[in-house]
């Protein structure tokens, strides 16, 4: 006679399995997104990130107090055909994540410089300069983002006034980048 208990039924087992990995992935995706919407995440532990983060960075920028652990704020941003939507346009002084969508259906970049580029000149036609790029030349950006893809940059800020542009030929003067001040 044929056992009718549903635990040794293989496919039982495996429906029950994937009904248990389904809810643990739905749940940790809910928690994440609760998570990065927060303007301050003071449990993260950056200093792996913020070490990275400096290494790339001038000396003027990195002081020996900002070294230490400190925590991580989360600005979402979404980005599409021509527009940039940050969660926050005013910050803490520190190290900050860049959470970047890109829900258009072309590829876009991510590039922060202090101040406000609008006027200048780039390196070829359709671009605004970089030369206050957060970093120096290498400092740290998002080169490339294809459609659906989400890219994380995390820098630490010391006050200031900063732009967040994708600066790809014509993308800056159609509108992709917004004014954000760091206190």
């Amino acid at each position: 006679m044929k056992s009718t208990d549903p635990s040794r039924d293989t496919l039982f087992r495996t429906i029950a399995i994937t009904i248990v990995v389904t809810f643990v992935l739905v749940a940790s995706t809910l928690l994440l997104d609760n998570v990065l919407d927060r303007s301050t995440l003071p449990e993260a532990k950056t200093a792996p990130i913020a070490a990275a983060t400096f290494a790339r960075m001038p000396a003027s920028m990195v002081s020996p107090a900002s070294v230490a652990p400190q925590p991580v704020r989360a600005v979402t941003v979404d980005e599409g055909e021509m527009f940039l939507h940050p969660s926050a346009t005013t910050l803490k002084a520190g190290v900050i994540s860049f959470v970047v969508t890109n829900d258009g259906s072309i590829h876009h970049e991510f590039v922060l410089v202090t101040g406000d580029p609008t006027g200048t000149k780039g390196d070829e036609p359709g671009r605004v300069s970089e030369a206050n790029h957060i970093g120096g030349d290498n400092g740290p950006e998002i080169g490339d983002i294809a459609p659906g893809q989400t890219k994380v940059l995390t820098v630490t800020l010391p006050a200031g006034t900063y732009t967040a542009m994708c600066n790809l030929p014509g993308h800056y003067a159609a509108g992709m980048h917004f004014l954000f001040t760091v206190g």
